[in-house]
C-alpha cells in the first residue's frame, strides 16, 4: 500500500482576518481573494509567486472574474465592476441601502457565470 503525503505551504502571509471567496481567473493565471473586514483584495500568481493586494474603499466577500478581464465585486451594500488596471469600481446595483446592520456575506459563480 502506498501512502502519498502532501506538504502545506504557505504562499502568501496575508493573515486575513476574514478571509473569503477565493476564484481563479484562468485568462490571467490568477487567484483572487478578499480579506473583507479589511477591505481589500488579494492576488496571487501561482506561476510567479508574485502577489499583491488592492486597498478598496468597502467590504467585499466575493471577486468573480468576467469574460473581459476584470471582476465582478459583490460588496457590503452593492455589485460592482472592478477594472484591475485602473484600481477603479462602477457600481452596477446597491442592496439594503436602507439597512446598515447588513451586508453580502459570500457568493459564488457557477460554471456558467451565473451569480
Amino acid at each position: 500500500m502506498s501512502i502519498s503525503t502532501w506538504q502545506a505551504e504557505l504562499a502568501v502571509d496575508c493573515r486575513c482576518m476574514l478571509g473569503e471567496g477565493p476564484q481563479w481567473q484562468a485568462s490571467s493565471g490568477l487567484l483572487y481573494w478578499c480579506n473583507i473586514l479589511e477591505q481589500r483584495l488579494y492576488w496571487l500568481s501561482p506561476a510567479t509567486g508574485e502577489n499583491s493586494y488592492y486597498q478598496l474603499d468597502h467590504m467585499v466577500s466575493l471577486a468573480a472574474p468576467l469574460d473581459e478581464g476584470d471582476l465582478l465585486l459583490v460588496g457590503e451594500d452593492r455589485v460592482s465592476r472592478f477594472d484591475l488596471i485602473s484600481g477603479n469600481s462602477e457600481r452596477f446595483c446597491g442592496f439594503e441601502a436602507d439597512n446598515p446592520i447588513t451586508r453580502s456575506n459570500d457568493a459564488r459563480t457557477d460554471r456558467h457565470g451565473s451569480l
